[in-house]
């Protein structure tokens, strides 16, 4: 548990709305968590999101699988090519080809 936002400012030599920042850029980074009527805590895993892209907010998981799979027929084509392209030559004697 930190010490109370008043507690820390004086601690740090800081305003409150500098420790108020600071908090909220940390717990939008999941580094820290706030329970209420407790006070603010060192997540359990801090710095791991559960869900970084809010996938939990799409009700249609079937859709959301569909379309993960189309965002990946996009995007890899283009990324293998890219890789290619700047492959070096040990690089490419490296890699089999696989059809």
């Amino acid at each position: 548990m930190l010490p109370a936002k008043m507690e820390l400012a004086k601690l740090l030599a800081v305003g409150r709305s500098t420790i108020r920042e600071a908090v909220k850029q940390l717990l939008s980074q999941n580094i820290l968590e706030i329970k209420r009527g407790l006070g603010i805590f060192v997540a359990k895993n801090p710095g791991v999101l559960p869900d970084p892209f809010g996938f939990r907010f799409y009700k249609d998981k079937l859709k959301l699988g569909l379309d993960l799979c189309e965002i990946r027929l996009l995007i890899e084509p283009s990324l293998a090519r890219n890789a290619a392209e700047h492959a070096t030559p040990e690089q490419l004697r490296k890699t089999p080809i696989t059809s």
